[in-house]
Parts: structure tokens; C-alpha cells; sequence
């Protein structure tokens, strides 16, 4: 099948009210009408490249709910795949539930606690049906004194541990080396600490144990008992995690998670505990991306003062620096575009990377050029016949990249520019970050 086929049948626009040039994307639309618990959406947005692309995601239950929603009839020509994609979904969430409850009960012969972290915490919390939120592994967490008797317990009733790296490797990461449930066929990851000690806050005293305990909340699990974290802190955790990195693959689950939580939480949501919360750390730009991202891309509404005051605290990040970072959540997190020639998916993890460190926003934009030309863990990295080299083999693959996606997209020189590279962003966005 031809890359024109692709791209105009999984990545289609669609023409919003407002004007010709807000063109939004076929899938952003029918993940807001999912997040958003609506009927709004139409059933031909459901083409089978665009059906296969988001059930190749793990989106297949977010599919069927929106189709269902919509109308679709079962001889719709994707009903079939749509239903199937959900059935498995269920299946394999049934699994997890059942594995998970194993997992509980080890813990309740030890008297350990347990909080189940990311997708085991916000399927249960915020989605219609846990099988509409696609997780791979189950992460939990436990007070350190406590995690080897958790563990011995584990390993006594079935689990094994298994990985290519030795235990020795292990030690001092936030978790340990993953147990491998056979029966169910899942992996679970046990961890002693929220974050893992390369990033920003791993070392900060307001995620520790002691910290984090007084806001969680009980959960039931089959016949079993478990912990989240709080509403407010689960939005400041998902968004740090989800920021850590650039995750074309699951990424889009994380922002899921997020507006789905402000969604459904929007009248009891303490804002203001968040904003002190977060104040100060590493957080607060954490979280002043993902709420950013979830509101430009109309995932979800944040508080425009909330946005304010964010804005305000952060000191990593300015208008020019969220413009690229939302360019790259939107191109390769919502929509899941692949890397071309240029950006290559080195480039854009680097520039997310560099443009969320913890510090001054300035530092960040004027640093990334450097790194760009000079990559970091290249041990020839100041060798100038390299840079020059390098200099000339970026910009070639600029140029290959913007031929490439003018062809993919059907254009031609009488193109209007508008239209060319749309990120699929309001138009207030793009007036407000013009640079």
C-alpha cells in the first residue's frame, strides 16, 4: 500500500466550524468525543486504515465505545474488527484482574500495602470499563521494609522473577528485577520508590513513602484490597511520568489518563492543593505540559487560571519551547506519525529532552542546538570535521523530510502554506505561539 494511501486515510482532517483552516484530525476527534462521553462524532470517520492504525495502538475499545455511541450498525464494514478488538480487550483484562487479585493476596498474608501505579490505578478510577485503557505490565508499590517479605511471598505462590539483566543490576532502582506471572501470562514490576533515580524527582522528599501515604484511598479488586493515590496527587504523578521521556508508543494512554481524570473530577478537583503542591519542583513543569497538551488539543478543559499560575511558577518553559513540545505530543503521541528522515526519533527525544530539564527555559532552547550538533553520549562529539558533517547530513535530511511530507500530503507549490504540516491545534494556539 502507498505511503498516499496512509496518509489520507489514517491521518484524514476534517474541516471544524470556525473557518477552512482549523483542521483537526480524524482521531483527535474521536478521542475527544471518548473522553468526552459524546455522541459527536461521525460514522465515517471510521475508515479501515484509520481502524487498523488505532487498534494497532491498543485504541480498540475507545473505538468501540465512540462507534457504539455513534450509531454504528454491525454491517458497517469495520464493525467486525471493531468488536473483535474489544473482545480481546476484555479477555485479556479479565486475566489481569485475576493476576492482580493473586498479586493481593500474597500481600494480605504479609500485612503489606500495596498502591498500583499508572494504568492498573486510572483503568479502575476514571475509564467506563477497565478494558478501554490498554496496559502492559502491573506496577505497584510498597514501603521498602516490607517489599522483601512481599516478595518472598510472591515468589512461594508462583511468581518468577526473570530478566536479561542480573539482580546485582537491579539493585538501587526504584524497582526490582519483574516477577512473570506464567499462568496469566503478565509481568508485574514491585517498586520501593515513585520514580526512578535518573529523573528529576526522584530524590523529592513530597513523593516519598511517608509523603505520599496520607493521600491514598482504598479500591476493591475482586475479593481483594489495594491503594491509589488521590486524585490530585494521581494527575501530578501521571503527568511527571508521562513527561520524563518522549512515548510515541504509549504516551497517548498517559494524556488519556489525564483528561479523563480532570474530566470526570472537574467538580471536586483542588486545584489550589496541586498548584502548592507542585510548587517549587520539577513538578510544576511536569504538569504545566501535560495540562497544557490536554487543553490545546481539547482532550480536556483545564481552568485558564490554573494554566496562568502554572505558567507563572514554572521557570523551565516559555511560549516558544511549549510550541515545539506540543508539536511533537501532537505529531508523534496523539497521532502516532512516524519518524522521517528528519526528525528522526534521536532528534525529537533529544529536543524533548532538552527543552524539559529543570531549568531556566532560556538555558534549555539555547543548549539544544548544541546538543543537536554535538550529541551528548558521542564520544567524537567535538571532533569539527564530524559537526561539519553532521550539519550537512541534518539538513539534508530536512529538505528529504519536507519533500517527503509535501508528497504525502498531495501538494504541489500552489499549496496554501495554512494547510501545510497542520498540527491539528486551535487556532489560538497557533496566533499565540507565532515565533
Amino acid at each position: 500500500m502507498s505511503s498516499r494511501g496512509v496518509s489520507r486515510n489514517v491521518f484524514p482532517v476534517e474541516t471544524a466550524e470556525g473557518g477552512p483552516d482549523i483542521r483537526v484530525p480524524t482521531l483527535l476527534r474521536i478521542l475527544r468525543a471518548f473522553v468526552a462521553d459524546t455522541r459527536e462524532c461521525d460514522i465515517d470517520a471510521f475508515t479501515p486504515l484509520l481502524v487498523e492504525h488505532a487498534i494497532g495502538r491498543g485504541l480498540g475499545p475507545i473505538l468501540a465505545d465512540v462507534f457504539e455511541r455513534a450509531g454504528g450498525s454491525g454491517v458497517h464494514i469495520v464493525a467486525n474488527r471493531i468488536r473483535a478488538a474489544d473482545l480481546t480487550a476484555r479477555a485479556i483484562t479479565a486475566e489481569r484482574s485475576l493476576a492482580l487479585s493473586d498479586l493481593l493476596a500474597a500481600a494480605r498474608d504479609v500485612c503489606c500495602p500495596v498502591v498500583l501505579l499508572k494504568g492498573a490505578a486510572t483503568a479502575l478510577q476514571y475509564y467506563p470499563a477497565p478494558h478501554h485503557r490498554a496496559a502492559g505490565d502491573i506496577d505497584v508499590l510498597v514501603p521498602a521494609e516490607l517489599q522483601g517479605p512481599f516478595e518472598s511471598r510472591l515468589l512461594a505462590t508462583g511468581f518468577q522473577q526473570r530478566s536479561d539483566r542480573t539482580a546485582a543490576e537491579f539493585a538501587g532502582r526504584h524497582h526490582s528485577m519483574p516477577f512473570w506471572h506464567a499462568a496469566r501470562s503478565l509481568w508485574i514490576d514491585v517498586h520501593s520508590a515513585v520514580f526512578p533515580r535518573q529523573y528529576p524527582l526522584a530524590g523529592d522528599a513530597r513523593f516519598s513513602w511517608d509523603a505520599v501515604v496520607p493521600r491514598l484511598k482504598s479500591v476493591v479488586v475482586g475479593a481483594e484490597r489495594a491503594y491509589t493515590m488521590n486524585d490530585e496527587l494521581q494527575l501530578v504523578y501521571t503527568s511527571a511520568r508521562w513527561a520524563e521521556r518522549l512515548d510515541s508508543h504509549r504516551g497517548i494512554f498517559s494524556m488519556l489518563d489525564a483528561a479523563l481524570l480532570i474530566t470526570r473530577c472537574r467538580s471536586t478537583l483542588d486545584w489550589n492543593w496541586i498548584l502548592d503542591f507542585v510548587d517549587g519542583s520539577w513538578a510544576a513543569t511536569a504538569l504545566r505540559m501535560m495540562l497544557s497538551a490536554v487543553d490545546e488539543s481539547g482532550l480536556a478543559r483545564v481552568p485558564a487560571d490554573v494554566l496562568s499560575q502554572l505558567a507563572s511558577a514554572d521557570r523551565s518553559l516559555n511560549r516558544i519551547s511549549l510550541y515545539l513540545l506540543h508539536r511533537l505530543t501532537t505529531d508523534y503521541i496523539v497521532l502516532s506519525r512516524p519518524f522521517g528522515a528528519a526528525p528522526t526519533e534521536w532528534h525529537a527525544q533529544q529536543v524533548w529532552s532538552d527543552l524539559l530539564r529543570h531549568r531556566s527555559a532560556g538555558a534549555n532552547l539555547l543548549v539544544l542546538p548544541y546538543h543537536l550538533l554535538c550529541p551528548p553520549r558521542d564520544p567524537q562529539r567535538f571532533n569539527p570535521l564530524l559537526a561539519v558533517r553532521r550539519v550537512g547530513s541534518l539538513a539534508r535530511r530536512l529538505f528529504l523530510s519536507h519533500v517527503g511530507r509535501r508528497r504525502l500530503n498531495g501538494s504541489d507549490h500552489r499549496s496554501a502554506p495554512a494547510a501545510e504540516g497542520s498540527s491539528g491545534l486551535p487556532r489560538k494556539y497557533q496566533m499565540r505561539h507565532k515565533t
